[in-house]
């Protein structure tokens, strides 16, 4: 696809500051609390951290049909949902090697998905063609 500059301003990153602030903060916050936090607040930092970094992706997905982020997305709202129920104890992924496990499959899995999916299908994915009622 063409990257017109109204996809690419809509890419919330093609943007340092919007990047930084919508998955540096998130991937800063897991980090941090990986192991410092106990089960409870770790539960609630990965958990809306993930959410956050997988909403963001499915948004820029359909704004600008980015496509990692059509990949990405979901991915991180599955590491949230991991959490979730790791951090609960409804699942058990591990022990406390499953935060590891989450950690490491979560935000590395989504750097090799974004590399793998734009080599295969490119930055952005075609707009649709409109049918004409002709």
């Amino acid at each position: 696809m063409n990257e017109d500059s109204k996809t690419v301003s809509a890419d919330i990153t093609s943007n340092l500051k919007r990047l930084l602030v919508a998955y540096g903060l998130p991937i800063v916050a897991i980090s941090l609390s990986a192991n410092y936090l106990p089960v409870t607040p770790r539960t609630v930092v990965w958990t809306l951290s993930f959410l956050v970094m997988g909403g963001v992706c499915v948004r820029n997905a359909m704004s600008c049909r980015r496509v990692h982020c059509a990949f990405t997305g979901p991915w991180f709202l599955l590491a949230a949902l991991a959490s979730l129920l790791h951090g609960t104890g409804l699942v058990d992924f591990g022990g406390p090697r499953g935060w590891d496990l989450i950690g490491n499959i979560g935000l590395w899995g989504a750097f090799a998905v974004w590399i793998v999916s734009e080599a295969i299908w490119g930055k952005y994915f075609a707009e649709p063609e409109s049918k004409s009622d002709a």
